[in-house]
């Protein structure tokens, strides 16, 4: 496959022996017009930011860790947007460089950057997002680190994207040898938590319990059966948040195959789940993608074990080849 790649785009080998391929970001096309709007919300946090600290001095009472649970949200919020403006207005040039000992991902605007090094050997599986920049309107290369999906570039076209994670691909397979998935004939499937999101739950939960604390002590508080509803209901929003986080950073499973059948073990913290499903029950097992409100995603995949009434979906933080390889050395331990 000849790299047909935008003027922006490098894909060489340096004078050390590395592999380098770099690129300039920023906004594009329809983009500008998201850049606006993010100026927009810019002006509006300035503006409801500063009233907000003045209060801070007079606050008392329940009403001070409420504020500074809401400043808590709203000063990181406002500074991720600054960094999105900036880079997006400005062009932030990110490079990746590979070689037999470690893959460096370094991004930057002008002397400002930021640097992540791996070992080359915890590397595996370039590919290409779609909708996995800024707004959604790009193609970003992304690639496997222990577990971790990293993601870099922008690249207007697929075909561009591709050939970057092709020639990327095709150096790793150089370097390295790809060990085995399984050990033992056990296989373990190790969360990758969306930590943006598990930050503004924890975030949220913060505000939500001082809040509610705040209510419930002030003279303003239901008398009675309306304070024990409000008290449960406000409880339960508050677990069902916590769990969410607690199991999005905790869970793991295991799976195991054999003549028998298969066997799934389902872990969050000490707590665990274990299940046999016999192999005259088994119709099929293959690796699908999640599917969400919004669809099946593009780079989130699970197995499916299929059965004669029901589909029992396992297995987390799998891309579609990490899934694809689950599945057929599972399928080789069932029916060999």
């Amino acid at each position: 496959m000849s790299l047909r790649l935008q003027p922006s785009t490098v894909v060489e080998e340096d004078l050390g022996g590395g592999f380098v391929a770099g690129t300039t970001t920023g906004f594009r096309g329809a983009e500008w017009w998201g850049g606006l709007f993010l100026l927009v919300f810019l002006s509006f946090w300035a503006a409801s930011l500063v009233p907000v600290i003045g209060m801070l001095a007079s606050a008392t009472g329940v009403g001070l860790p409420f504020l500074l649970a809401w400043l808590a949200i709203w000063i990181p919020c406002g500074a991720l947007v600054s960094i999105i403006l900036v880079w997006g207005t400005v062009g932030g040039r990110e490079t990746v460089v590979v070689d037999s000992e470690a893959l460096v991902l370094r991004q930057g605007i002008g002397r400002f950057a930021l640097r992540r090094a791996y070992e080359t050997s915890e590397a595996s599986d370039f590919r290409v997002l779609t909708g996995e920049t800024v707004f959604r309107n790009g193609y970003a290369v992304a690639l496997t680190v222990s577990g971790k999906t990293v993601r870099f570039g922008n690249w207007p076209n697929r075909n561009e994207a591709a050939a970057v994670a092709c020639a990327l691909s095709a150096r790793l397979g150089h370097l390295i040898a790809r060990p085995p998935l399984h050990t033992g004939g056990v296989i373990d499937f190790r969360a990758r938590p969306e930590w943006a999101r598990n930050y503004f739950l924890l975030f949220w939960l913060i505000a939500w319990v001082a809040g509610g604390s705040g209510f419930l002590v002030s003279g303003n508080a239901f008398q009675g059966w309306q304070t024990a509803a409000f008290t449960t209901l406000w409880l339960s929003a508050a677990a069902i948040g916590a769990t969410s986080v607690t199991r999005d950073i905790l869970q793991h499973q295991r799976a195991s195959a054999g003549p028998t059948g298969i066997e799934i073990q389902r872990f969050v913290g000490p707590l665990r789940w274990t299940r046999h499903y016999d192999r005259a029950a088994i119709w099929n097992l293959s690796a699908v993608p999640v599917i969400t409100d919004d669809g099946p995603e593009e780079d989130r995949f699970e197995l499916a074990l299929e059965l004669a009434r029901r589909t029992v979906r396992f297995g987390i933080g799998l891309t579609r080849t990490e899934a694809q390889r689950a599945a057929c050395e599972l399928n080789e331990r069932l029916y060999s």
